[in-house]
């Protein structure tokens, strides 16, 4: 579905085929005309995929990686969003809690951070190296470690912010987290 410049709640159907049945918890994010979307939970299956929907030709597309790619693991709930030198996706879920409802299950919280360098051709991602544990001292352009989900971050001033979410702890006790930089 599509809304044009809303001035009301009106969505129209797209009659465009979808790659995917049923997809939740996945990450969106818009780069020039294209939405490109990674991951979630395809009816419990957790994806890696990156599909790429041309808004100009109504087209999806699998997205073409290059061979030196650092692909993210399979995760849903993850945070994701757009910067100037290329997008990222950090934290997320890699499995469901065995036996429990997937809007309970918060296991396999994952720590990385990758960024998606989005081509005319290829997409590339990379692995960000973390530099130090959270609350050590922190080098430019570098990761803390930080394993989250349900949250959002965002790229401002040169820097990566982290709203909310859940923070898994060594003890197994889930926190909801504030903001970090």
């Amino acid at each position: 579905h599509r809304m044009d410049e809303p001035t009301a709640a009106e969505w129209r159907p797209m009659r465009v085929a979808t790659p995917f049945e049923s997809l939740v918890h996945f990450a969106c994010c818009i780069v020039g005309n294209d939405i490109v979307i990674f991951g979630g939970d395809k009816s419990g299956e957790i994806s890696q995929e990156t599909v790429i929907f041309d808004t100009l030709r109504r087209q999806w597309r699998e997205g073409s990686l290059a061979k030196d790619s650092e692909m993210p693991e399979a995760r849903y709930r993850m945070a994701f969003c757009p910067a100037p030198r290329g997008m990222y996706v950090h934290g997320g879920c890699s499995r469901h809690a065995p036996g429990e409802d997937h809007e309970r299950a918060r296991l396999g919280y994952l720590p990385s951070m990758y960024k998606l360098h989005v081509g005319t051709r290829t997409l590339k991602w990379t692995l960000l190296k973390p530099s130090r544990e959270f609350g050590g001292p922190r080098a430019k352009d570098t990761v803390q470690v930080l394993r989250k989900t349900d949250h959002t971050i965002a790229f401002a001033c040169g820097r990566l912010w982290s709203f909310g979410g859940y923070e898994e702890l060594d003890d197994a006790r889930r926190r909801k987290e504030d903001m970090v930089e």
